[in-house]
């Protein structure tokens, strides 16, 4: 399977990017279909500026102690920037909702 990077130059025109694009497109019989996911490229420029925010972010973060729920025991996080990462994706909202089926269905846990 082949990675294609192709660039929209008019309504309705798609070309190849690189010569190794190029090349598959040539190499393909006149009237054979194929078939392809496509998705946007990321503006890199942003992507930056989000990794820069987040490293300014996590340089500051000190983990302070804290007592488990419920129960007697206190635990200092680890500083990890993949977790903080996670965790200040989740923060500014951006997370599905998932439901188990004892939620769905009403039954509750241990009932």
């Amino acid at each position: 399977m082949a990675e294609l990077v192709l660039q929209k130059v008019s309504a309705q025109m798609l070309v190849p990017v690189s010569d190794d694009d190029q090349m598959f497109i040539r190499q393909l019989k006149t009237g054979q279909v194929i078939r392809a996911e496509f998705r946007k490229t990321r503006n890199p420029h942003f992507h930056r500026k989000f990794f820069a925010l987040l490293k300014l972010g996590f340089d500051h973060f000190e983990p302070q102690p804290c007592q488990m729920e419920g129960t007697e025991q206190w635990f200092t996080p680890e500083k990890n920037f993949d977790e903080f990462r996670r965790w200040m994706t989740v923060k500014a909202g951006f997370y599905d909702v998932i439901g188990y089926p004892e939620v769905v269905f009403g039954f509750e846990p241990g009932a």
